[in-house]
């Protein structure tokens, strides 16, 4: 074990000598969530002061059938209405924002209680699209309503009996709530990736890296084992990895710190329990295990320092596909699916961030990590031991 710990402070001392390293394991950590949350704020206030000043135009297919409709709309200022002769098309050629088609006879069947009904057309994709289509079903149903009042008040009935109290929606999530979903978003999607990046540097610095500098020989030659060996390059690989995480979580509880980062994403301050970020911190170990004993044997087999980082690149790209299918799915997964690695930690982490951490899911998702990290280090050290691996050309 001694030799083992000769190993890793040797190939750790070589890491911190490369400035690339650092950069990626402790100074790209501590400014990335600043950078990214500063600029999705001002990026996000830029877009909605853009889209309160630019006025909507809203086309009427069939106006002749809806004449009392225009006036639905008066009280819109940023909203234009006017009659087209167009089809929904016209939305993705950007002539219109959105656009109401109106069958025939439309009035007279609302009054008499006919089906009848008015269709809306508007680009879900489109941010401005998406906004028109809010102001104009809330003018739709204004319109409807007086048509309805100016029914009955012409048969002498009561035009107060169709008026409707306001819909009013309310968001019972406080804006703690609001920025914790938001983290739980982008947090354990970025972390992965800083974890996976910083790991693959030095494991293939220290196998493929060796072979192509000639250096792999001299090593092997050593008092030490070539387990001792590998498991050294593996602790120097784990080591790098989890400091990359840990800095990342340091400088997102600094960006939290800031009012002016955390009010990007909030209207409010948001502040993670020490619990939370205890748990997040011990979710890192597994993961960089994950990392560090999967690049290392890809690191084994690879002929060269250049194959190697290709396979690093494609495992990252990897990761980073699994992280996003647990970050965007929005319905509680199954129990096995915590087993999966990346896919279990990062939807750990995003309970974790929304102060909503099940014990058995962090058992279950640890487990599933490290169970697959130790078999990539049998792996590896498979590869390690067999020379026509590590020596062919």
């Amino acid at each position: 074990m001694r030799r083992t710990w000769i190993v890793a402070r040797k190939e750790l001392l070589d890491t911190l000598r490369d400035s690339r390293t650092l950069l990626l394991a402790f100074v790209l950590p501590l400014v990335l969530y600043p950078i990214v949350f500063i600029t999705i704020g001002h990026v996000q206030r830029a877009n909605e002061a853009r889209s309160r000043e630019t006025t909507l135009r809203v086309g009427i297919a069939g106006s002749q059938h809806a004449p009392h409709l225009p006036a639905a709309f008066a009280d819109r200022s940023k909203l234009e209405v006017f009659p087209v002769d167009l089809g929904p098309s016209a939305i993705k050629k950007g002539f219109l924002d959105a656009l109401i088609v109106v069958p025939p006879a439309y009035e007279q069947a609302v009054v008499v209680g006919a089906p009848a009904t008015i269709r809306v057309f508007y680009d879900e994709t489109n941010a401005l699209s998406r906004r028109a289509k809010f102001h104009v079903e809330a003018g739709l149903a204004r319109y409807r309503e007086e048509l309805l009042r100016g029914e009955l008040d012409r048969l002498g009935g009561q035009g107060g009996a169709v008026d409707a109290e306001p819909i009013r929606a309310e968001n019972v999530a406080s804006a703690q709530e609001m920025g914790s979903y938001i983290l739980g978003s982008l947090v354990p999607y970025l972390l992965v990736l800083l974890i996976a990046s910083a790991a693959a540097h030095t494991a293939i610095d220290t196998t493929a890296g060796e072979k192509e500098r000639s250096t792999l020989e001299t090593v092997l030659v050593s008092a030490a084992t070539r387990r001792e060996l590998l498991l050294g390059k593996f602790m120097a690989t784990a080591v790098t990895a989890a400091a990359a995480g840990v800095m990342g979580l340091t400088g997102l509880t600094l960006t939290l710190s800031l009012p002016l980062t955390a009010r990007s994403m909030a209207d409010d301050q948001i502040i993670l329990p020490l619990w939370a970020i205890g748990v997040l911190l011990a979710m890192i170990v597994p993961v960089a295990f994950l990392m560090s004993s999967t690049l290392i044997a890809f690191g084994c087999f690879a002929r060269s320092a250049r194959e190697g980082q290709t396979f690093a690149t494609y495992f990252i790209m990897c990761v980073a596909v699994l992280a996003v299918l647990s970050v965007v799915s929005e319905v509680q997964p199954k129990l096995q699916m915590y087993l999966l690695p990346i896919v279990g930690t990062t939807q750990v982490q995003r309970e974790i961030l929304a102060g909503q951490a099940d014990p058995g899911h962090v058992l279950l998702a640890v487990a599933g990590t490290i169970l697959v990290g130790l078999l990539g280090l049998v792996v590896a050290m498979r590869l390690f031991a067999n020379e026509r691996v590590m020596f062919r050309q």
